[in-house]
């Protein structure tokens, strides 16, 4: 980290970066793409070790135009398999004060070309937040925001997802992992947080 190369440039209006190296030493890059006249998405670009970068496609998409926002997180399992997490926040009028979340998440065994779900479901591409592997969803008007956060992958490949809902006057966290079949399993977090911070 003493010397750095030259500084690349590539895309147009993205924003919330995330970046992981697989083994051969290509870097895989998500982030939002806001557009002005159409639902915004989650990018996927890759730089192969000798190549620039070049873009993939959108993978994930809002499925109404104007304000989006997913905070997609990645991370690298055994044999290289590529995991997505996404906090996926749409307005349906523009009204940023009532979104509808939606916790999400894809797996990729091809470094991002296709993806699919925890029960192995393949998926099209881009994925809204009816069609992505649904942890969670929630609607502001109905008094509930959820957030996403990282994600981890142990050493058995099984992803562990981060995140909270925020409901009135209080919040709950917590860790999501695949369950048998298609449901996921939910561990909260609250009971484990310091006595004084729980009901924060």
């Amino acid at each position: 980290a003493s010397a750095w190369g030259p500084i690349e440039t590539f895309g147009e209006n993205l924003t919330y970066p995330a970046l992981v190296a697989m083994e051969d030493g290509s870097l895989i890059f998500a982030a939002r793409r806001s557009h002005d006249d159409r639902p915004w998405e989650v990018e996927l670009w890759r730089r192969s070790p000798d190549d620039g970068w070049k873009m993939m496609g959108p993978v994930v998409r809002s499925r109404f135009p104007g304000y989006a926002q997913f905070a997609a997180s990645l991370a690298i399992g055994p044999k290289g398999t590529l995991h997505m997490a996404t906090r996926i926040f749409e307005t349906r009028d523009g009204d940023t004060q009532m979104p509808i979340t939606t916790v999400g998440y894809l797996v990729s065994e091809d470094a991002g070309l296709t993806w699919r779900k925890a029960n192995g479901e393949n998926v099209g591409l881009p994925v809204t937040a009816e069609t992505i592997d649904r942890i969670a969803s929630a609607e502001a008007t109905m008094g509930s925001v959820l957030s996403g956060g990282s994600m981890a992958v142990d050493a058995a490949g099984v992803p562990h997802l981060v995140y909270s809902e925020r409901v009135q006057a209080s919040s709950h966290g917590y860790i999501a992992t695949p369950g048998d079949g298609i449901a996921w399993r939910h561990v909260e977090l609250n009971p484990f947080l310091p006595e004084a911070a729980r009901g924060y």
